[in-house]
């Protein structure tokens, strides 16, 4: 003697496939977004170097709210022309300050700075300056 299913088994057997897939795309509805917040890139702002040359001394800034700032280890400045220059081991507190006073030698100088950050990347940025 053969036993049949009860009705109610019946239609579950039926009805499982779609079960599944509303299952599936309610998982998919709530994990989606979540998921998408976490891979997203952090927005890179950027260094931003620039020099405002005065009559004793120059001032240059940068964005102390730029991505590498934020995450910096160490951060040099490099001032000097073709012939000679000098680096700048910049602390905490001047990164973020965003400024660096300096009295020129020449009216001709190059400025680079230099960030690197956790993972040993160096960000640089350059700007060369001419006063005649």
């Amino acid at each position: 003697m053969v036993q049949t299913a009860p009705p109610f088994w019946r239609g579950i057997r039926n009805w499982w496939p779609l079960a599944a897939a509303i299952a599936a795309g309610l998982c998919a509805i709530l994990l989606l977004p979540r998921l998408a917040r976490e891979a997203s890139p952090e927005p890179v702002a950027p260094l931003t170097l620039s020099v405002i040359p005065g009559d004793a001394e120059w001032l240059v800034t940068w964005n102390p709210a730029a991505t590498v700032i934020r995450k910096a280890r160490r951060a040099r400045l490099y001032i000097g022309d073709r012939t000679s220059g000098r680096k700048f081991e910049l602390t905490p507190e001047q990164l973020s300050a965003g400024r660096f006073r300096h009295r020129p030698v020449r009216d001709e100088e190059t400025f680079r700075l230099e960030v690197d950050d956790s993972s040993g990347h160096v960000s640089a940025e350059s700007f060369r300056l001419l006063r005649r």
